[in-house]
């Protein structure tokens, strides 16, 4: 009763708080869609002078649910931060979510289905967690309330499934280069290689492999978020941190791509699946491909 009790006062106090600060962006967020607020002259290109908006998104705006509040980016927002106090709690106690909620390899004895939704929901801890959620805050409120409630939760899921399915492909191809160079050392490696493949991951060495491989994180959604705003707002100027210059998000999101493309196939920065980022990006812009296609919703 007393955990039920805490997680309840954590909840309201964090609805409270995101629900002030949506109520403080909503109506600069609105005046910026209208694109009656912001003037800035264009030398170059006289039709984008006057009182044009910074952001060209007239095709976007005519697909503009109207709602006025970002509920499912607030929930998404509270549930994470739940589940990494919840973890950190459950870990005192020697109970690791992550390992239960985490995403696992499919071969692996710990995979379960609902690990392709439970996975993105989980942090490694709270830098992953404020990196992910700040990125969640900043683009997917005007997301939500371009499309609505409905449209932003079913793209959110599938970039984040997506990217979990993805993951899966690179780590099965991991573990073939695995089995290969384990065939070479092995004593019995004509053996090995004439063995099914998952005969030779019950090898003492190989079948460990399979209970390390386990990932965790919302990235996946959170970069199909930021494709689908480059994709909308292609010409929205944001000003990075580092380093700190004004940047168009095309160019951000083209940039972020090709950097996990070439993160995950030269192996820089082990630890992070760059190819689950990539596939969430990927699902993303076919989801808005078929919308575009088959909806009549025009980017």
């Amino acid at each position: 009763m007393r955990l039920a009790r805490f997680f309840q006062k954590i909840i309201v106090i964090l609805h409270r708080f995101l629900a002030q600060r949506t109520a403080i962006i909503h109506h600069a967020s609105r005046e910026l869609l209208s694109g009656s607020t912001i003037v800035r002259h264009h030398p170059l290109n006289p039709e984008r002078s006057g009182n044009s908006p910074l952001i060209p998104i007239t095709t976007a705006m005519s697909n503009f649910s109207g709602q006025s509040s970002t509920t499912i980016t607030t929930h998404l927002l509270v549930i994470n931060v739940l589940l990494l106090v919840a973890d950190n709690m459950f870990q005192s106690r020697g109970i690791d979510l992550g390992q239960t909620l985490g995403l696992h390899y499919y071969d692996s004895e710990q995979f379960r289905w609902w690990q392709l939704i439970t996975y993105m929901f989980m942090h490694g801890g709270f830098v992953h967690l404020f990196n992910n959620m700040f990125s969640l805050y900043m683009f997917g409120r005007l997301l939500e309330m371009v499309w609505g409630e409905g449209r932003f939760l079913l793209y959110y899921m599938v970039c984040g499934i997506g990217a979990g399915l993805i993951q899966q492909l690179a780590w099965r191809y991991e573990i073939n280069d695995f089995v290969a160079q384990f065939a070479t050392t092995y004593d019995g490696a004509e053996q090995i290689r004439a063995m099914a493949y998952s005969q030779v991951l019950q090898i003492e060495g190989c079948s460990d492999l399979l209970d390390h491989l386990v990932t965790v994180g919302a990235s996946g959604s959170v970069l199909g978020i930021l494709l689908a705003f480059g994709m909308m707002f292609p010409d929205a100027e944001l000003f990075l941190l580092f380093p700190p210059i004004p940047l168009k998000a095309k160019w951000l999101v083209i940039g972020y791509g090709a950097f996990e493309l070439f993160a995950g196939i030269y192996g820089v920065q082990t630890g992070v699946a760059h190819f689950a980022h990539l596939g969430g990006m990927l699902f993303g812009f076919i989801l808005i491909m078929l919308w575009r296609k088959h909806r009549n919703y025009e980017f």
